[in-house]
């Protein structure tokens, strides 16, 4: 039977000492805390000489030093009676530290052999999450930003998955207002001199090759039906040309993305046009309920966003009849939240950061928990390749789009690269030569090698594999922190799901690679000299396995799928 690790390790230890504090009253008392208002954080220690994990709860009661040491010993003492722990022990200026027994740590072990793709599954939760991610306008091809974006938001909706978190996974299409006027304007011109007609892409417009092949769709499809028609700096002057040549370009995009956001095994369940908030009268609808909040003036439509502490009031329909961006997305966060959503999530990028609360005070005047959006703000991707940053700009066409770069990476490495730094902190730069080197000093190599060596590891093991799990001759300290890795590994997913810190992932397995390197350089793991090398041999091989599952299953969490061979 498989062993149910929905409760992590770190809440093993939380529910042991808040019940230990239970019972010490006295503690309570001195303390002048109640047990709801006490945190108790648990860390894991980066020196496992000291123990496995450490609290320092304590140092929090404001309590003297001299209190706390009295207190510790009264706690430890209690703690010490659970079978959970090997030592405990009380450090300054106020740590309790942890050390788990290797006994507990089996089944964690044995869970991961047994319950394989399934290890690091939590029961399904009560929470309904929605997360929109990518967005692209459909003006172009996907280029490295968005591919952030993409193996960002598709992971975190992974982790989600496994935490137990039903998920709805939302591309909104932008599929309306000047920038797809643009669009059609450069299909048109582009059109033209496939027609032989005297015609040339403006400054402004969309410069990409993908542009041509839009137009190459509508000769196709057309003819030269539309070699006579006009345009000016806006737009297509023909409403009806404008029209077909719109759909055919939008339609034509879109599938692009598509495709190319599939063949990156990034997939989402809603697909939301903008122009269906118009089709729909949705903004017609938010616009009465809005309407407490709105005046008129010099023509235009204002949101009263100062009511909710904005340095001015916003502009939602110009004074030319035209919306602004603000009021369509209004109506698609109320669309969203009208599904039943607990959080909805949006992944942005960095220069929006102030239309963030924007968005949250016209969800208030809707009277939405603001709260119940958090959006991610995306830092910049730089791509280096033999030492030179390879610019970016779709509309001039000189952008690195997310196909050039799984070519010239690879899909694995390129979504292992794209979530190994914090998405909101850090601006990420992938050296191409580095990232594709197959040496120790890549990361993802590394790891990949990890799972490899074990694979091989096991063909190499000619008897018969067992899913029962004994530890007691594993008394190596590089043994322990294994099983402990093997261990947290439910942990780390519960961080994520919580947190959102998503590169903790990747450190993770690189941690947990790094230690089973180690040690397979240093021990044998498999050894069939004697009755006693082959029963330590059974025991170090199940090691191994659990080692093995987790990078397995912590890499498909990021839409990878290693190699059993290097």
């Amino acid at each position: 039977m498989v062993v149910n690790t929905q409760q992590t390790l770190i809440k093993k230890i939380k529910n042991i000492i808040e019940k230990t504090i239970l019972s010490t009253p006295v503690f309570l008392a001195s303390a002048n805390i109640n047990i709801s208002d006490l945190s108790i954080e648990i860390e894991k220690n980066r020196d496992l000489q000291f123990g496995d994990f450490n609290t320092n709860f304590l140092m929090k009661t404001g309590l003297k030093f001299d209190q706390i040491a009295f207190f510790a010993e009264i706690l430890i003492n209690k703690i010490k009676k659970k079978r959970l722990f090997t030592k405990i022990k009380f450090a300054k200026p106020g740590y309790i530290n942890f050390s788990i027994n290797n006994n507990v740590l089996a089944k964690y072990l044995e869970n991961a052999i047994r319950a394989k793709q399934k290890y690091g599954k939590f029961k399904p939760k009560k929470l309904f999450y929605n997360i929109e991610y990518v967005s692209a306008n459909p003006t172009g091809l996907l280029h490295v930003g968005h591919a952030r974006n993409a193996a960002f938001g598709s992971a975190l909706v992974n982790v989600w998955k496994a935490y137990g978190i039903r998920v709805n996974s939302e591309f909104y299409i932008n599929d309306a207002g000047a920038q797809i006027d643009r669009l059609a304007r450069s299909v048109l011109i582009r059109y033209l001199q496939l027609c032989n007609q005297p015609a040339r892409l403006p400054a402004d417009s969309y410069h990409g090759t993908e542009i041509v092949d839009a137009a190459r769709v509508v000769l196709q499809q057309h003819k030269k039906k539309f070699a006579n028609t006009k345009y000016d700096k806006n737009h297509i002057c023909n409403p009806k040309v404008n029209k077909i040549i719109k759909e055919i370009s939008v339609n034509f995009m879109l599938e692009n993305i598509k495709n190319t956001l599939t063949s990156f095994h990034v997939n989402f369940n809603i697909w939301t046009h903008e122009t269906d908030l118009y089709k729909y009268h949705l903004i017609d609808e938010i616009l009465k309920r809005i309407k407490p909040y709105t005046y008129h003036k010099d023509g235009a439509l204002f949101f009263q966003s100062t009511k909710f502490k904005d340095e001015k009031d916003r502009v939602l329909i110009k004074s030319d009849g035209t919306y602004t961006y603000f009021l369509p997305d209004i109506a698609y966060h109320d669309l969203k939240l009208s599904r039943g959503y607990d959080k909805i999530f949006n992944i942005w990028g960095a220069d929006h950061a102030e239309y963030v609360n924007r968005i949250k005070m016209s969800l208030a005047a809707l009277n939405y928990n603001p709260n119940v959006l958090h959006v991610f703000l995306q830092q910049m991707v730089k791509i280096v390749r033999d030492g030179k940053e390879i610019k970016m700009s779709k509309r001039t066409g000189n952008s690195l789009t997310l196909v050039q770069l799984v070519k010239l990476i690879g899909k694995q490495a390129a979504h292992w690269y794209l979530v190994s730094t914090s998405f909101e902190s850090t601006h990420l730069e992938i050296d191409i030569d580095k990232v594709t080197s197959k040496s120790n000093d890549n990361p993802f190599y590394y790891v990949q090698y990890a799972y490899a060596r074990i694979n091989q590891l096991l063909k190499n093991y000619h008897l018969p594999l067992k899913n029962h799990v004994k530890v007691d001759r594993l008394t190596l300290p590089i043994e322990h922190e294994l099983l402990l890795e093997v261990a947290s590994f439910n942990q780390i997913i519960e961080l994520i799901a919580q947190k959102y810190d998503l590169q903790k992932l990747p450190g993770y397995l690189i941690n947990l690679c790094k230690t089973f390197h180690t040690y397979y350089s240093a021990h044998k793991i498999n050894d069939g000299s004697n009755n006693d090398a082959v029963k330590l041999s059974e025991q170090r091989i199940n090691l191994a396995r659990g080692v093995m599952q987790v990078i397995y299953n912590g890499l498909k969490l990021i839409n990878i799928y290693p190699s059993k061979e290097m």
